[in-house]
């Protein structure tokens, strides 16, 4: 599980995507082995709750699979300290 103050430090450095910004998004952290690395794995979720950063199980994160950039899926190699991938959704 990641920290709140893990959260905040990679929260200063994302770059979201163009039109975009975290403070409009609900976002559920929460982490993960890929490989033996440890992963910082978000759903952010715009329009979903009251907007602020949720840390959450893997099995409570939300799994939603369109939406287009009301859905943005983010992961974040802990070791590495670098942004793996960040992308909306599908269409919805």
């Amino acid at each position: 599980m990641p920290t709140v103050k893990q959260v905040e430090e990679i929260e200063a450095k994302i770059a979201m995507p163009p039109g975009t910004t975290l403070a409009d998004y609900s976002r559920y952290y929460s982490g993960q082995f890929d490989h033996g690395q440890r992963q910082l794995m978000g759903v952010f979720i715009k329009g979903d709750a009251k907007p602020g950063a949720y840390i959450v199980t893997p099995e409570k994160s939300p799994k939603i699979f369109d939406g287009g950039c009301s859905v943005i899926n983010f992961t974040f190699d802990m070791a590495t300290r670098k942004t793996i991938s960040i992308f909306c959704n599908g269409a919805g």
